[in-house]
């Protein structure tokens, strides 16, 4: 469990490939009357070039979460085959991620089926390439490693590249151009967005994709927008990009991180009641702060040994940070003081046009971001009849596909209301 534990740390600024090469093949083994954490290499060669690849990284995280917990554990590194200490019992690995496991509702039902169609090796690679956009905690990373994972168990492990930018220039650069992933049947990269601050790597990026595309052999990107919306990246790159099928997760709502909070705790085996679940899907808008705030209460209960409180759960948030949506009054002081309008007027009945569309705007971000009921909407409204709220909204959501001025405008006052 703590290695599953350190893994999900990691792997927010990690890429998967790197995991693989360096973290997946240690044992870890934790001595809490001890405060000791054995670490064991599968063998003695291992060590110096784990020194060298992964240790500082890995330190990095152990002390972080140990730190948070308020343990400071000796760290001992050995050999797993050592004569002097018994093998520990080999953990679970860390199960490999599928497309069943991409909680999603019909905001994200095309992106899901898109992607089921890209991990079928017999649908002949009819989107390619295949590029997954959107902001940061939709899901992007989720979607690439399952589909690294069922196209590895169709091709085999190495016959598939996947990785970040990163690890693309460190390849690129260890390897003439014109051989550039000929062994290679699937290519996917991560955050292709940061390719734009590297000319010399779009270059070799339009050779790879010109060779991928004349052979048939599939290609997976992620990145934080559409290609067409990235700057700095070439012409040629782009328009290679938009030939493909590019399409983009939207941002998980209320419902989605309730079933992502219920199916967290299950595989951590906490038990919350509904109230506490939907708390900290009330209160915890990205999915990745969401899995870390649980984690955290998983730990603190694994240490105190009683069930959570809502104090508890209070304490856990307020010390996290960051990254939860204000309550009803806050988002309507937050839409009021960025539009220049009163409070008072938000909630109040005045029809001016700036007003109506003020209120409008702030009953969508509370149903968005607070799941507020219909009714509750009213009442905390002013008064307003259920009609009203259900109009309001639905104005917001069909503005939000043909308007970008909205778009924009939505989207600063959601960062503004999760405290980012």
């Amino acid at each position: 469990m703590l290695k599953d534990i350190l893994r999900d740390r990691l792997q927010q600024d990690r890429s998967p490939e790197e995991l693989r090469r360096w973290y997946d093949p240690l044992l870890l083994e934790y001595d809490s009357a001890a405060a000791r954490l054995t670490v064991f290499f599968p063998h003695v060669h291992f060590a110096p070039w784990f020194a060298r690849e992964g240790q500082p990284i890995f330190e990095r995280a152990v002390t972080r979460w140990f730190e948070e917990r308020g343990i400071s554990p000796e760290l001992v590194y050995r050999v797993a085959a050592a004569p002097t200490r018994r093998t520990p019992p080999r953990e679970t690995p860390p199960a490999a991620y599928t497309l069943d496991d991409f909680i999603a509702n019909n905001k994200n039902a095309f992106p899901l089926a898109a992607a089921r169609r890209v991990a079928d090796p017999s649908s002949g690679h009819a989107y390619n390439p295949f590029i997954v956009c959107g902001k940061s905690g939709t899901g992007k990373t989720h979607i690439l490693r399952a589909l690294t994972d069922a196209l590895s168990a169709a091709h085999g492990r190495e016959a598939v590249f996947s990785g970040g930018v990163d690890e693309l220039t460190e390849t690129v650069a260890a390897r003439n151009s014109p051989a550039l992933f000929r062994d290679r049947r699937v290519l996917v990269v991560d955050d292709l967005h940061h390719a734009a601050r590297n000319a010399a790597l779009q270059e070799h990026l339009i050779r790879i994709v010109d060779a991928f595309l004349d052979t048939r052999r599939q290609m997976i990107f992620a990145c934080a927008d559409r290609p067409a919306a990235l700057r700095g990246l070439s012409e040629g790159l782009r328009s290679r990009l938009e030939a493909g099928l590019v399409v983009e997760l939207k941002e998980p709502d209320l419902d989605v991180r309730l079933r992502f909070a219920q199916a967290r705790c299950r595989g951590e085996g906490l038990k919350l009641d509904r109230d506490h679940l939907l708390l900290l899907a009330q209160r915890c808008a990205q999915l990745r702060y969401l899995s870390g705030i649980i984690l955290k209460v998983s730990a603190f209960q694994s240490l105190e040994q009683r069930a959570i409180t809502t104090t508890d759960l209070e304490n856990i948030l307020h010390g996290a940070g960051d990254g939860r949506p204000m309550g009803p009054e806050d988002i309507v002081r937050t839409v009021a003081k960025h539009l220049d309008v009163p409070p008072k007027d938000i909630l109040g009945g005045k029809r001016h046009p700036a007003l109506v569309r003020a209120r409008q705007i702030a009953m969508y971000l509370c149903r968005e971001m607070q799941g507020t009921s219909y009714p509750a909407l009213g009442r905390f409204f002013g008064g307003k009849d259920h009609s009203t709220v259900v109009h309001s909204i639905k104005k917001i959501t069909s503005l939000l596909v043909s308007d970008k001025d909205v778009q924009r405008l939505v989207t600063e006052l959601k960062q503004k209301c999760s405290g980012r």
